[in-house]
């Protein structure tokens, strides 16, 4: 990640965060609500189907963002090596200096947090779908 492509990740960061950070706040808030409500109140099995029906949409609605992100981390941790694969041996000083410090940038995670609490990843997902 170059230095202008560092510079709109830190720009769009803060936006990003609180977004999120509200998102799966009311997702996790939603889901705990509707299952304790399942849970509580004699309920007919239409209503029963309906909450089951609810609860997988308030988690389809935050899959793709933690997806996402889970994906450009994966892609950034591979970006390393695929520099060092490269036919670097036979190319000029310039080139290799750059290729060294390009790669100990690149060994430094994005790393998206929810509110600057928590990381956004499928491992968010799958802690805030374990509440119901």
């Amino acid at each position: 990640m170059n230095a202008t492509n560092r510079g709109y990740f830190d720009c769009i960061r803060p936006c990003i965060s609180s977004t999120m950070f509200q998102q799966l706040f009311i997702a996790a808030f939603t889901l705990c609500l509707t299952a304790i409500n399942m849970m509580t109140f004699e309920r007919t099995f239409a209503e029963q189907v309906f909450s089951v029906v609810y609860l997988g949409v308030i988690l389809i609605q935050i899959m793709p963002a933690c997806m996402c992100v889970n994906y450009m981390m994966t892609e950034t941790h591979f970006l390393t090596t695929a520099m060092y694969s490269c036919n670097w041996m036979d190319q000029n000083f310039e080139f290799r200096r750059i290729l060294i410090i390009f790669m100990q940038r690149s060994q430094k995670s994005n790393v998206v947090n929810a509110g600057n609490i928590i990381s956004v990843s499928l491992a968010t997902f799958l802690a805030i779908q374990m509440c119901k």
